[in-house]
């Protein structure tokens, strides 16, 4: 209760709906993002440390992505995994809504790809099958902690389910290098323009290339300065796509 009291206040982002037809993001409409470098050095953090190290036998867990996301009944959500077949990595799934009942519905699925049975291949985009493997219904405090690249889905409440499925996820890297990896070639999916450089950099990053210290040139502080720069990059060109948006809105007054 203090935690979801803790966690709930605070301004819900709305994100883009999700057109394309292959299974991919979430496509969770509202959640509330947190600072992930201001979340590490929280008391949460370190109660959850400890149910990571109880999961893996490993202590060095560095959290990449924290949000409170929120899922209505009309949402229509996607499978995906969290993470590629490589990465080692989890997702811890605090649910905070009372009152589920069992044909309430808002579980998480985990799922498996279907083998090509030559007929639905050529459906399209999108008309992949899947297998369910099991599913954790949303009790209110349940903590559910899992390798975040088997692909998942989360189901949205049924309409007799008054309000929505209120979730805490916290997707953790094994370590504070693997971390800033993912971190940053995420980030770098914002940016509009990339430099080659910058796009070779990209496709390093993709590869796992700097994943190890024996493997690569780059060292971990490299790597956070790089982050840096990159998030930098991505703030400013927000501020000039701001400018030019208010730029037109006064050209058309």
């Amino acid at each position: 209760m203090a935690w979801r009291n803790l966690l709930l206040p605070r301004p819900i982002t709305k994100n883009g709906w999700d057109k394309t037809a292959q299974q991919g993001g979430d496509n969770v409409q509202w959640m509330s993002m947190y600072e992930v470098d201001s979340f590490v050095l929280s008391d949460m953090w370190k109660r959850l440390q400890d149910v990571l190290s109880y999961a893996s036998n490993e202590t060095a867990w560095y959290p990449y992505d924290v949000a409170v996301n929120y899922l209505k009944s009309h949402d229509h959500t996607r499978i995906h995994p969290d993470s590629a077949p490589h990465e080692v990595e989890f997702t811890l799934l605090l649910y905070l809504s009372e009152g589920f009942a069992p044909g309430d519905y808002g579980e998480t699925n985990w799922v498996l790809a279907r083998e090509d049975d030559g007929v639905h291949s050529y459906i399209g985009p999108g008309g992949d099958m899947f297998e369910s493997i099991g599913a954790v219904a949303p009790k209110f405090g349940r903590l559910a902690v899992f390798r975040n690249n088997i692909e998942h889905s989360a189901h949205p409440p049924s309409l007799q389910y008054l309000g929505g499925r209120f979730t805490f996820a916290v997707k953790v890297s094994r370590n504070k290098r693997l971390n800033l990896v993912k971190r940053t070639y995420e980030r770098m999916e914002q940016l509009h323009n990339m430099s080659p450089t910058m796009q070779n950099y990209n496709r390093q990053l993709l590869m796992g290339l700097h994943d190890d210290t024996d493997k690569s040139k780059l060292s971990t502080e490299d790597l956070e300065k790089v982050f840096k720069k990159v998030v930098n990059q991505v703030q400013n060109d927000r501020a000039d796509e701001h400018y030019n948006l208010i730029q037109q809105i006064t050209r058309n007054i």
